[in-house]
């Protein structure tokens, strides 16, 4: 390992402060001598590198030949930069970063600034995916729609069992249309930080109640048999289970998990929506006897538009926003939602809440 130059002496009224600076900063910076050793570094460096960075060289400190190369380039004399990193840390983890490096030619030293940027990455990312998915959820039924307009429009209005075939396919698919934008506002509203959500004491038996009430002509189209009960042991009409929620927020919590629990219970199944009161919490399951989800999906079912099954989540008029609607709704109002599935045997989606 080659001499370490000893920084400039400061004085210790300045010192101290000017390290306590550095500690604070959240950007990671570090201090490297001409041949790129490390001098100084901040406690948000430290964390980064998961090691004292001094002493060691640029590249065994961060994993970037792209950092290395401009390091190089900047002291040797070349003009500050800034660029853009891409790193692959321990475990998996990625990191991007902006790195500013400035030289001071007095003492050949160059200063470099990391700053994280992985969540707006991320956020970036999000925001491309989501575009692309609403797009070909509302281009489908729209293309759709235009064909058979267009077909009706060039002489099939003259067969009357044409056209009626196909304006039930054009009524089938503005249903999916207003179903897809009508999901979108409504994760619109629960992302929105400007949406308020006013807290209180829920009956969330009630509420499930005048959910299911409202599904009905599902449940009895699909001859399904769906209970509500107590998971307790005690009788509906026993005390209220209440829990702490916006009443809005958890007829729509409630109404996507039930709903998503008919569409995929085949005809003849049977649907279970239990709610129990534990120690710190009230909780509602919803069981179906569908057809189960594999465990390398369920992490995944609760982002936008995801759908295990596209056919048949289509099939079936869903719009792969259900459960995001869900996910962001419970998070608003302090709560928790979990799945736990067996293939071939259903699913059961669980909401916590917490105690009035």
């Amino acid at each position: 390992m080659g001499e370490i130059l000893p920084l400039p002496r400061v004085d210790a009224a300045v010192e101290e402060p000017l390290a306590l600076i550095l500690d604070a900063m959240v950007d990671s910076v570090f201090v490297a001598d001409a041949s790129g050793r490390v001098l100084l570094a901040n406690e948000a460096m430290r964390i980064l590198a998961e090691r004292d960075p001094v002493g060691h060289r640029v590249s065994e400190i961060v994993p970037s030949p792209e950092l290395v190369e401009a390091f190089d380039r900047v002291a040797s004399g070349g003009a500050s930069e800034e660029i853009e990193l891409k790193l692959r840390l321990a475990r998996g983890r990625k990191r991007w970063l902006t790195a500013q490096l400035t030289s001071l030619p007095r003492d050949g030293r160059t200063v470099v600034v990391l700053h994280d940027i992985t969540q707006l990455k991320r956020t970036e990312g999000i925001r491309r995916d989501f575009v692309a998915n609403a797009s070909h959820e509302l281009r489908t039924p729209l293309t759709a729609i235009a064909g058979f307009a267009e077909t009706l429009s060039d002489g099939a209005l003259d067969d009357p069992a044409t056209a009626r075939r196909f304006v039930s396919n054009i009524r089938a698919n503005a249903t999916r249309l207003m179903n897809v934008v009508e999901d979108l506002l409504a994760l619109s509203r629960a992302e929105s930080p400007e949406s308020v959500f006013v807290l209180e004491a829920v009956d969330v038996v009630r509420a499930s109640r005048r959910v299911i009430d409202g599904l009905e002509p599902k449940i009895v189209e699909k001859r399904l048999t769906l209970k509500l009960e107590r998971a307790d042991g005690e009788t509906l009409a026993g005390a209220p289970i209440e829990g702490l929620a916006d009443v809005r927020a958890l007829d729509q919590i409630l109404l996507n998990l039930i709903d998503n629990a008919i569409k995929y219970t085949p005809e003849g199944g049977t649907i279970c929506v239990c709610a129990a009161r534990d120690e710190d919490a009230v909780r509602v399951d919803v069981k179906d006897t569908g057809p189960g989800i594999l465990p390398k999906y369920q992490d995944r079912i609760f982002e936008r538009f995801y759908r295990v099954d596209k056919g048949r989540s289509r099939e079936q008029g869903g719009t792969g926003l259900g459960l995001s609607i869900v996910r962001n709704l419970v998070g608003r109002i302090g709560g928790q939602v979990t799945v736990e599935s067996d293939v071939g045997v259903g699913s059961t989606f669980s909401l916590r809440l917490r105690l009035p």
